[in-house]
């Protein structure tokens, strides 16, 4: 059950916890879930101060929301990705159930992310494992 906040609408908080239903049955993880659920509720207080319910969200209300969070100096091409991703899940679902006809997320652009670096095991790390390891395991890890 979402944690209510006492700026979101009663409506807005029974979509939260019907999309948080949702993921559960998908089998997500908790860590996910709050994710969501901590922007949902971001975006319905950015929208209840305009009157406005998650359902009726425009691509320019949420590009507002973004533009004003991490002020002074915006998000994090990272985070603006992450929290894109996390209420276009929500979309998504909300066109699935009937609650809206599109995604307003689906305008918005992308931040463009450099491709990460690998980051190799520490050497001792896998001495350590591969010593620590029956045959399978120290073959997968070799192979790894």
């Amino acid at each position: 059950m979402p944690i209510q906040h006492p700026t979101v609408n009663a409506d807005n908080h029974r979509m939260i916890a019907a999309f948080e239903a949702h993921q559960r049955r998908r089998n997500l993880s908790p860590t996910t879930i709050a994710g969501r659920r901590t922007r949902l509720q971001g975006l319905a207080r950015h929208l209840h101060a305009r009157g406005k319910m998650l359902h009726e969200a425009t691509t320019g209300d949420i590009e507002a929301w973004f533009d004003g969070l991490g002020q002074p100096h915006g998000l994090a091409p990272q985070t603006r990705h992450t929290y894109t991703r996390q209420l276009s899940a929500f979309y998504q679902w909300a066109i699935s159930t009937g609650v809206v006809d599109h995604d307003p997320t689906a305008a918005i652009v992308r931040p463009r992310l450099p491709r990460p670096l690998p980051r190799p095991m520490d050497p001792a790390d896998l001495r350590h494992a591969l010593d620590q390891a029956d045959d399978r395991k120290a073959a997968m890890l070799a192979l790894a």
